[in-house]
């Protein structure tokens, strides 16, 4: 896991996706998909990562499980 830097990040529970989606502005040595980091949420580091991918579901499959 990469040692924690300074990022301004959103962060949201995706609830019809089942997982946090936190949007973040990271430079390039950080942006390939698999990347993991940590973010601090509320005070407790946490593990991320970064996913090329939209975590989008807009047929509402997940919310009709």
């Amino acid at each position: 896991m990469r040692p924690p830097r300074r990022l301004r990040h959103l962060g949201r529970i995706g609830y019809t996706i089942g997982k946090s989606v936190a949007l973040a502005l990271v430079g390039d040595d950080f942006a390939g998909e698999g990347t993991q980091l940590c973010v601090h949420i509320v005070g407790v580091e946490r593990p991320a990562l970064v996913s090329a991918a939209s975590p989008h579901d807009p047929q509402g499959k997940a919310m009709r499980q």
